[in-house]
């Protein structure tokens, strides 16, 4: 479907011409970027209200005693513990493989496991969920990057570079350091 979409955004431009496109990286990228936008939607929809009254009182987050999960968290904190766990071990298999390997990003997926793990082993699965819906709306906007520099699309380019700066700078630099870093 990706490569349909890309053929048709493309037809008959420069692109087909000037280079092969890779197909394989533009459905892994495509497939990271659906699995980053339906974990926020899932996130900003199903556990919107939740979420809202932990950053209400965000030092609440470090209590030992925890209320129980609701249905909605654990299956969002679950499904990013699956997502992280396939991150890994494809990064391993394309590695044996042969294929060209990206270490520091094996070595951050292998981080995120190790973190999120914890989080859900020892009862810290709110703020867990936190950081992985501010990463997963932060990452949007450069998995448009990824995509359009795999498209040879240079206004989806721009465009997703300056949505990016924006993203990274409230969500990563401003809102989770006050948030979340601080009430630690």
């Amino acid at each position: 479907a990706a490569i349909h979409l890309a053929d048709r955004y493309h037809a008959g431009s420069h692109w087909r011409k000037s280079k092969a496109m890779d197909k394989r990286r533009l459905a892994d990228v495509v497939c990271f970027s659906l699995t980053h936008l339906c974990t926020a939607i899932y996130a900003l929809v199903l556990l919107r209200s939740e979420m809202l009254g932990w950053f209400r009182r965000p030092a609440e987050w470090w209590n030992l005693e925890q209320p129980a999960l609701s249905a909605e968290l654990r299956t969002y904190f679950i499904v990013q513990l699956g997502i992280t766990v396939e991150s890994c071990v494809a990064m391993v298999f394309d590695m044996a493989s042969g294929r060209a390997m990206d270490r520091p990003m094996l070595a951050h997926h292998s981080a995120t496991l190790a973190v999120t793990a914890a989080a859900y082993r020892f009862g810290m699965v709110r703020v867990g969920a936190a950081v992985t819906a501010l990463h997963d709306l932060s990452d949007l906007p450069i998995d448009g990057l990824r995509i359009a520099q795999t498209l040879d699309a240079a206004s989806l380019l721009y465009a997703s570079a300056a949505a990016a700066l924006v993203s990274w700078a409230y969500l990563r630099i401003y809102f989770f350091p006050r948030f979340i870093i601080i009430s630690a």
